[in-house]
């Protein structure tokens, strides 16, 4: 999520970095940058235009005898309901880690509401890169092709103290952002 919604990385951001007095560290994602509320904008302009074009219809068909007619035209509306909502779910997502006394929770929120929580204990915490494609730009060596390179994205990944598992903290293009959330995370 780290390449959309973004982690502070220095301590002074207060925002979006709490320390409490009992030493409990809470780190909140960045929203979205201001130019993609203007996309939400002006997708919802657009929206309104195809709305109220194809309102009447709708109200018609939903008054026909016709059951596939009146299932067309509800499947039609849920989608006009669930569209924007799904779209302003992705703008009000937060992510918030808290750290407290070695104990690890993992929160996700949308509009403030918390849809799903994981309680770990910290382990260690490495940065890993990771490319998804094939490097075909680097793979050939051709000098037009050098800035089309895929530079893949870096992890900040935990491994738990009891077991096996990984979980994946943040991610991010630079992996210098990652080292200094993972600096935060140590040094309290």
């Amino acid at each position: 999520m780290g390449l959309f919604y973004l982690f502070p990385t220095q301590e002074n951001e207060s925002e979006h970095i709490e320390i409490t007095q009992d030493n409990q560290l809470s780190l909140r994602t960045y929203g979205p940058p201001l130019i993609f509320w203007w996309y939400l904008l002006g997708i919802f302009l657009i929206l309104t235009g195809l709305y109220t074009a194809i309102i009447s219809p709708l109200f018609s068909l939903l008054e026909h005898p016709d059951f596939i007619n009146k299932l067309i035209a509800l499947s039609c509306l849920s989608f006009m309901v669930l569209i924007p909502l799904v779209l302003l779910s992705f703008y009000f997502y937060e992510k918030e880690i808290i750290l407290f006394k070695k104990k690890l929770t993992i929160t996700h929120k949308i509009m403030g509401i918390p849809f799903w929580r994981k309680k770990i204990m910290l382990g260690e915490l490495s940065v890993e890169h990771h490319i998804d494609s094939p490097n075909y730009a680097k793979m050939y060596r051709d000098e037009k092709l050098r800035s089309y390179q895929n530079q893949g994205y870096y992890v900040l990944k935990m491994k738990e103290i009891k077991g096996k598992k990984e979980f994946v903290l943040d991610r991010h293009s630079l992996k210098t952002e990652l080292e200094k959330i993972k600096a935060i995370l140590l040094s309290s």
